[in-house]
């Protein structure tokens, strides 16, 4: 029988690993408790964000390198946020805005699909509280302008361009053999007027690739292969509210000729020399009956120079004369004699332009010389455009210290001129 100093001892014994096991138990759990505590909590929902007006959150889509979901522009900033993407796309006039990057496009090209959003969970670079998109995805947003069109016909005096459909182009295989540069980016109607206007034609087919590239043809080339239209769906940097192809994609038009010549309008479609007046149709009662027009550069870049026509009086000019050559005008100037510079299309609301680039823009053909039976005998012959002499007016360009410049078919709202401060004119070509 053990005596009562071994029992102490043994029942100190028991308590100390009785101890010693609480510890380690007491140790281990706090170990644990510590490891839950370090799991990642879940990511807050962010705040609802207030938008710039008209725009709208579409959700989360996914994203590749080739093609981008979006990817007309693409803008990289350190400190990107929603607000400074949506900024940059509304200033280039694209109706949707993304981030990943700081992607524009009026098109959700394919294959982008919508996904859940918690897979958009990238903090923005310039705030915290906003995302910016995830790895191959976008947060898009939606301006709610129109979306972009395939043109389907384009009707001019002498006949109808009509699509034929989107084709496969190579550098090795041109679809088109032709191309001609635009300064600015192809439109389907810079590009089909170019075509028809160029030396080296008039070409038959035209088409519009990579969302600026004009090319012109007399047959398509044995690579062609058509494809599905989705492929053509690159939005023209010249004007968004249409498709001009994509890479390695070209949309082809043919022509077709009119049934019958249009009626003759046009005196001559060439002129040698000429300057241009405009003489008011209701003068004011203590104003001038007529103003001279001149050509004025309003923007110059790398290799192309842009003009109009205005009526500012003290502004210089370095064309002081003009030529019209098979229905195109050609500003010439007196410092850069081998300059050429020519006509572009007219838009309506627009002042009418000219280009002088490098290669050169062979030139818009509709203007010619119209005689007008209600003016005096001897008057000096109208310009016209499209065969039309009344669609011009002088409005007063609030953007350009109250310059005022020639306008074709001047419209409401529009943002550099007021619609009631425009006065219809008629442009009177001077040739002594």
């Amino acid at each position: 029988m053990p005596s009562s100093s071994s029992l102490f001892k043994l029942s100190a014994s028991a308590a100390f690993k009785t101890l010693l096991v609480l510890t380690v138990f007491s140790h281990l759990s706090s170990h644990f408790t510590a490891f839950a505590q370090d799991e990642p909590e879940p990511v807050p929902e962010p705040p609802d964000q207030e938008l710039p007006e008209g725009w709208t959150a579409l959700g989360c889509y996914t994203d590749t390198a080739a093609p981008r979901t979006l990817g007309a522009q693409v803008s990289v900033h350190a400190a990107m946020t929603i607000e400074r993407c949506i900024a940059t796309c509304d200033a280039a006039d694209y109706k949707y805005a993304g981030l990943e990057f700081g992607n524009c496009d009026s098109v959700i090209q394919l294959p982008g699909a919508l996904v859940d959003d918690t897979e958009c969970a990238m903090t923005c670079n310039g705030d915290a509280t906003q995302t910016c998109g995830g790895p191959s995805r976008l947060n898009i947003f939606d301006s709610g302008r129109p979306a972009p069109e395939t043109v389907q016909t384009l009707e001019v005096d002498t006949g109808v361009w009509n699509y034929d459909g989107c084709y496969t182009d190579t550098a090795a295989g041109r679809t088109l053999s032709f191309g001609i540069n635009i300064p600015g980016g192809a439109t389907v109607e810079s590009c089909t007027a170019a075509c028809s206007a160029s030396s080296s034609g008039p070409f038959p087919l035209s088409g519009v690739e990579n969302r600026n590239e004009c090319w012109c043809g007399e047959a398509l080339g044995e690579a062609a292969e058509q494809v599905d239209d989705t492929a053509c769906r690159g939005v023209c940097t010249a004007d968004h509210s249409q498709f001009c192809g994509h890479s390695n994609r070209i949309a082809v038009y043919s022509f077709t000729p009119s049934a019958e010549p249009p009626i003759a309008v046009c005196n001559t479609p060439s002129v040698a020399n000429f300057t241009l007046v405009a003489e008011y149709k209701e003068p004011a009662e203590e104003g001038p009956a007529s103003v001279n027009l001149k050509v004025l550069a309003v923007e110059m870049a790398s290799n192309v120079v842009w003009t109009i026509i205005s009526a500012c009086s003290n502004c210089c000019s370095e064309w002081p004369a003009l030529s019209m050559q098979n229905s195109v005008i050609f500003p010439h100037s007196q410092v850069v004699g081998t300059q050429i510079m020519s006509s572009t299309r007219p838009r309506a609301g627009e002042s009418p332009a000219f280009v002088a680039s490098v290669p050169a823009f062979p030139g818009f053909q509709a203007f010619c010389s119209v005689t007008d039976e209600t003016d005096p005998e001897g008057s000096p012959s109208r310009l016209a455009f499209g065969g039309v002499t009344d669609s011009f007016a002088l409005c007063t360009n609030n953007s350009a210290n109250a310059r005022v410049d020639l306008v074709y078919k001047p419209r409401a709202n529009h943002p550099h001129y007021s619609l009631e401060e425009c006065a219809e004119v008629d442009v009177k070509l001077i040739t002594e």
